[in-house]
Parts: structure tokens; sequence; C-alpha cells
């Protein structure tokens, strides 16, 4: 059956685009969940440690094996503009603007947040390409959304590039994330929604990252149950802990 041979080959791809563990970074706790939805997606996150550590996520349009072939030349492309420069918006950029000669008119599109973190500094830096903003929870409660303008990758070429940046300290929580959180839904077809999503963060702050995203998916399964899932959901928790 040609349909479940090209499942499995995609399956595959998917699987070599997630990075085969956290990265151990100073000053920082994190964890990741991913939960493929039936039919493969285009989701993915990465890492990239040098001096600081590069984080992305991002969403690919469509499903299916070319969503995940898609996903995997962005992925290539920021990692290699990660290693060879050290500016935030020029490895985007150039990323963007290669990547444009790949989509060319198929319409194809990729959302990402994508972000640099320094240790020492604790400066969090970020540019997002059309994605949903990320979510930082600060240690006392308050909410702040993380989000530049920008469009997705891979729709035109990029004249410039807006990035902004926030000091995080001890006890900060920061999630990033993708669609298929928030339209995770019940039989009554009710979206799991941001508010939700935020209520819960705050309620959990104080736990570690992996105890954080195993409680919010628990959460999400108890609020599905019964519901079938249409989209990947990709969930990225970061907790920014003292340097020892």
């Amino acid at each position: 059956d040609i349909y479940a041979n090209e499942l499995l080959i995609g399956e595959k791809v998917q699987k070599s685009l997630l990075p085969k563990t956290v990265p151990h970074f100073p000053g920082l706790d994190i964890a990741v969940h991913f939960i493929s939805a039936k039919e493969v997606g285009g989701d993915f996150y990465d890492f990239l440690s040098n001096d600081k550590l590069m984080i992305t996520i991002a969403d690919t349009s469509g499903k299916g094996i070319s969503a995940c072939l898609y996903s995997l030349s962005v992925r290539s492309m920021l990692r290699s503009y990660g290693e060879i420069h050290h500016k935030l918006d020029r490895i985007v950029n150039e990323t963007n603007n290669l990547f444009c000669l790949d989509t060319g008119d198929t319409g194809v599109f990729v959302t990402a947040f994508v972000a640099f973190y320094e240790p020492i500094s604790r400066i969090f830096q970020y540019t997002n390409c059309g994605h949903l903003p990320a979510i930082c929870i600060r240690k006392s409660g308050e909410v702040e959304k993380l989000t530049t303008s920008g469009m997705a990758l891979g729709v035109a070429h990029f004249q410039q590039i807006s990035t902004n940046q926030i000091k995080l300290e001890d006890g900060d929580l920061l999630v990033l994330l993708t669609d298929g959180i928030l339209e995770a839904h019940n039989i009554e077809q009710e979206f799991f929604g941001e508010r939700r999503l935020i209520n819960l963060l705050k309620e959990k702050r104080h736990l570690s990252a992996q105890r954080i995203v195993d409680e919010l998916i628990k959460e999400i399964d108890v609020f599905t149950s019964g519901a079938s899932q249409h989209d990947d959901i990709t969930l990225l928790v970061m907790r920014i802990s003292l340097l020892p």
C-alpha cells in the first residue's frame, strides 16, 4: 500500500528531525514533549549549543512526507547558518532567503520561533516568523508574551529581521509551543486555548521543567479524551535556575 509506505517514511523523517537528547546547558532546566498526529506533519524543535544556546520551534504548512521534508530542509539550513554566523537576524535571514528557492510557488511555508539564550547575561534574544508567541511566566506570576513582527519562512525574501530580547531571572519560566496545543479540542469541539494553558503554567511554575511538561500533557489528555488529534503537539519548557 503506497499510502502506508509514505506514512512509514514520513514517520522516520519526522523522528530524525528531533534531537535525541535535551542539552544540559548552564542555568537552564529544559524539558520537551512531542506527540505526532495520526498523519505525519511538519512540527519540529531543535537545539544548537555553542557559547550560547540556539533554540528553534517550528511548524510547516501541510501534512505528510512533503511537510516533513520541508521541515528537514529548514532545520538543516538553520543549523548550518547557526554554525557559521553569530547574529540571530543573519541566521534567520539567510535561512529564509535560501529556503525561498526551495518553496518557489508551492505555497509551502514554515512558521518558526528562533532564539538565543546566553547563560552568563541570561539574555533571551528572539525573532518570531509568523509563529505563536513564546510565553514567559515570571517567578512572580506576571505573564509576558514574546513576539516580533515577521512573516513565515519561505513566503518571500526578507529585507530585514526584527529581533527582541528580555533578561531572565532565577525561577522564570519560558514556554515555546505549536498550535496543536491551543487547538487541541474536546468532544464538544471546544479548544484547550491560551487562557487555560497560561492559568496552568502560573499554577505549576514552581515545579521542574519536566514536571510542568508532564502535568500539562496530562491535562490536555484529560481535556481531549474521546476526541481525535488532528495536529502535532509540541511543547518546550525552559526554567531558569541560578548558575552554580
